[in-house]
């Protein structure tokens, strides 16, 4: 089955260009645009916090705080309280600009941030609206800003927390923390799906992903390039081999863990763990004699070989489909010598751990 319709993950860049394409090509204005993240962040919020009365939303100065400044207006028609502080300078043209006076204009008062405001406000909210930075963030957050991002996530256990398009100081390509960034509850993107949001960092930041495409799916139709595609679960259910009714555990391969030094037992019972987990038909496990016995009782579906000779593995090799040296292994004669046997093998193999270091002070031919 081919998926023609996996999400795509752009880097900011290109989420950039896509906006650009759905104002140009669509002929979406861009406060239009605005107006429906919006509306889309006061969505989410509502959704995850149904009985929340009052908010506090932090702004920045470009259209990521115009997004804040929208949404502001929109809770505050819908009947809630809004506390509004903007950070760094207010905006003076564009999009954001409108949004601003569109607050102003329907009465909306808004303060610059400051740690008084921090004080009278920050204990008295449901939900704390991260709308500092944007996807263009490309240095590290000091400053007031910084302090902002800490009192926010200092609080996230009694208030909840929403970040708009990107928690504040995630990189939007490498989903790395810039200096600190706002440990959000719900992240509401839009436009494209940014890659920051998937790796790294960013999922443990993120919180739940909402994603908006705020009526301009059209421009995500492949033609512009991406970073890379998102996997659906069942497309993974889908690329697992599908096992015959009358299959045994000889069908499914023979792991072999080589490792376990003295003190080291557990890197070997968790990589042999995850080899049986992931479906391995058997799993054997070479390591020092004084942890045989206890790793059988921890872990009775593996066999667990007393080794303490590099010539004792050829019989384990033998039986072995594929090889996983190094959790565990040390450094010492023992592990070289466990080393030396296996990559003089022709098996398929792992190499981890302690068995990068020897490979370091001798690499193979093969390398």
């Amino acid at each position: 089955m081919e998926f023609k319709h996996r999400p795509r993950l752009y880097s900011a860049e290109q989420v950039r260009e896509l906006d650009r394409r759905a104002i140009d090509e669509l002929g979406i204005p861009g406060y239009t645009l605005m107006q429906r993240a919006a509306r889309a962040s006061f969505d989410a919020l509502r959704a995850r916090w149904p009985a929340a009365k009052t908010i506090v939303i932090l702004a920045g100065p470009g259209n990521n705080g115009g997004d804040g400044y929208e949404l502001a207006s929109i809770a505050r028609r819908e009947g809630m309280r809004v506390h509004l502080a903007h950070m760094g300078s207010l905006p003076t043209s564009g999009d954001a600009l409108k949004a601003l006076a569109n607050w102003k204009r329907a009465g909306g008062r808004i303060s610059e941030y400051s740690l008084i405001f921090c004080d009278q406000v920050f204990a008295g909210a449901d939900v704390l609206v991260d709308a500092i930075f944007g996807i263009g963030m490309s240095r590290p957050v000091t400053g007031l800003a910084a302090d902002a991002i800490g009192k926010i996530n200092a609080r996230r256990r009694d208030q909840g927390a929403l970040a708009i398009d990107i928690p504040s100081g995630l990189d939007a390509v490498s989903g790395l923390v810039r200096g600190v960034a706002v440990r959000a509850d719900i992240t509401v993107s839009f436009i494209g799906r940014k890659l920051g949001l998937f790796v790294g960092q960013g999922p443990e930041y993120c919180g739940v992903r909402h994603f908006c495409d705020l009526g301009a799916e059209q421009v995500c139709d492949g033609r512009g390039a991406a970073l890379a595609e998102l996997l659906m679960p069942e497309e993974l259910q889908l690329a697992l081999p599908v096992r015959a009714a009358i299959a045994h555990k000889g069908n499914h391969g023979h792991v072999l863990v080589v490792g376990g030094e003295q003190g080291m037992a557990g890197a070997a019972l968790l990589a042999a763990r995850a080899a049986l987990r992931c479906g391995a038909g058997l799993v054997s496990v070479a390591t020092r004699a004084a942890h045989a016995h206890a790793l059988i009782v921890a872990q009775p579906e593996a066999m667990f070989h007393a080794v303490e000779a590099g010539q004792e593995m050829a019989v384990l090799l033998s039986k072995a489909s594929v090889v996983v040296l190094g959790p565990g292994l040390g450094q010492s004669d023992w592990g070289a010598a466990l080393f030396e046997q296996c990559l003089g093998s022709d098996h398929t193999m792992v190499v981890d751990a302690d068995a990068l270091n020897l490979m370091s002070r001798k690499p193979p031919p093969l390398f």
